[in-house]
């Protein structure tokens, strides 16, 4: 079945496992898979119809992709391991990535990385420098984050001397910035940023707020079903009147902003101090609204003098710590909204979270097409009939 993506069909990439089948297909796998999910808790929680964007062709905002070749002639793609020997093909025009990033990959392959005199990383030899590029774009493809990872900052100078050039030919190009991965690995990007433009972040609109993203921010990467997820979060927080909002492993700020209008006090939670710095730039509007720089696995009550009567977690794929889970059943919010990207761990974590709670809804969002990943919102309920000892 010819899939609309010849690197599919070509079998270079197979990113995008859902792309052969028709997209009504797709979606009522995903939808079928959390009904099943769902049929063993005691509670019957009700699993709602499955969130899709209207246009998934293209839809994605992020794009991450290894260089290889050489100075003159370097490729942008995937690295393939074919007969014990390393495979490098260029992958520039992506159907799912926005128009705007295609176009950047495009230049970067055919100019910009040999006028930059930029050396791609070898991974049989170890030379080279530049390992990988990853693009960051808003939703408006107004502003765009470039990230060059690169094996030390010697390509530093290089990339300063070049930006000038580089940011007269992409207006849209705000951030521009240098990771160091001195790893031996491909596209797996370092902890070190360096950022070599004047402006350090881009915002992307949503209804009623707006967000701030850095080069290492954690961004969702189809907006329309990000803007449904926060919207039906603002729906459900509002179901019943909160004094209180815990947000862990908050981001930018997220959900916290999304439902400032319907709190009357939220706590965000992050570990990357340069998140929690952009989402207290676009709180200024909220004066209710504060983050915290924390780790989220330590007690609950050190982060309020007030229990949260409502906590919000959307936790990394790994999903919650036993640590944290503890903790929750320790102090036992009122009600609960768990946001997960992978239906696997958010199942584990709810079973544990039984002992106290119920789960009372599931609320699908197709956040990546063409593939069986999915986001799900879960609301969950205090049993007072429990207590932490119980279930």
């Amino acid at each position: 079945m010819n899939s609309r993506c010849p690197h599919f069909d070509s079998h270079y990439c197979v990113s995008c496992t859902q792309l052969a089948y028709p997209r009504n297909e797709e979606l009522a796998k995903k939808q079928q898979r959390i009904e099943r999910l769902t049929e063993s808790f005691a509670s019957r929680p009700q699993v709602f119809p499955i969130f899709s964007p209207a246009t998934v062709l293209p839809s994605r905002t992020k794009a991450k992709l290894q260089v290889t070749g050489t100075v003159d002639n370097p490729r942008i793609g995937l690295v393939q391991f074919e007969n014990g020997k390393i495979s490098a093909k260029s992958l520039l025009d992506c159907p799912l990535h926005l128009d705007s990033l295609n176009e950047l990959l495009q230049f970067l392959e055919r100019e910009g990385i040999q006028q930059a005199g930029l050396a791609p990383y070898d991974l049989e030899t170890h030379k080279g420098e530049l390992k990988g590029l990853v693009l960051i774009a808003n939703a408006e493809e107004s502003e765009i984050i470039l990230r060059f990872v690169s094996r030390s900052r010697a390509i530093e100078h290089r990339l300063r001397k070049y930006l000038p050039t580089l940011l007269e030919k992409f207006p849209k190009l705000k951030v521009v910035s240098l990771n160091i991965q001195p790893v031996h690995q491909a596209v797996v990007e370092g902890p070190e940023e360096i950022i070599l433009t004047s402006d350090e972040t881009i915002a992307e609109r949503y209804p009623g707020f707006q967000l701030e993203f850095g080069p290492q921010s954690f961004k969702q990467v189809t907006y329309e079903s990000a803007k449904a997820l926060y919207l039906r979060a603002k729906e459900l927080a509002s179901q019943s009147e909160v004094e209180f909002l815990l947000d862990l492993y908050c981001g930018t700020g997220g959900f916290s902003l999304a439902l400032a209008p319907v709190v009357k006090r939220a706590l965000g939670v992050e570990l990357s101090e340069d998140a929690v710095q952009c989402a207290r730039r676009q709180a200024v509007a909220w004066p209710h609204l504060m983050f915290q720089t924390a780790d989220a696995d330590v007690p609950l009550e050190s982060f309020f003098d007030q229990a949260p009567d409502l906590l919000l977690v959307n936790p990394p794929r790994r999903g919650l710590s036993e640590i944290l889970i503890r903790n929750v059943l320790e102090a036992g919010p009122r009600r609960m909204l768990y946001s997960s990207c992978n239906p696997e761990t958010l199942e584990r974590d709810l079973r544990l979270l039984e002992r106290r709670y119920k789960v009372l809804e599931f609320h699908p969002f197709d956040m990546f097409p063409q593939t069986s990943h999915l986001e799900v919102l879960c609301l969950l309920q205090l049993d007072s009939a429990l207590s932490p000892g119980e279930g």
